[in-house]
């Protein structure tokens, strides 16, 4: 797994910008990223319930912790209202 997370650090120092596909998990007992998907998306567990944005914020919050950028730089471009996210995280 840190292999894909690598490979999207490297893109975004590189080109300043990074798309990321998530598969999101409310309601886990843990908030994590858990496992890369066959198809190269992030699934990611989060504790919050997903009304009124609050999985959608811990999963910024997740996301801007792991590559160490502001949370203002991270913004989920599709799927608000989807388990399935596209993410753009940017330096």
């Amino acid at each position: 797994m840190n292999n894909v997370i690598n490979k999207y650090k490297k893109t975004l120092e590189s080109e300043g910008e990074v798309l990321v596909d998530c598969r999101l998990s409310p309601q886990a007992k843990n908030s994590e990223i858990k496992e890369i998907m066959s198809d190269g998306a992030l699934k990611i567990r989060v504790t919050s319930v997903p009304e009124k944005g609050k999985a959608n914020l811990e999963l910024r919050h997740i996301l801007s912790k792991q590559f160490k950028v502001p949370l203002n730089n991270v913004s989920i471009i599709k799927g608000h209202m989807s388990k399935f996210k596209r993410v753009s995280i940017s330096k």
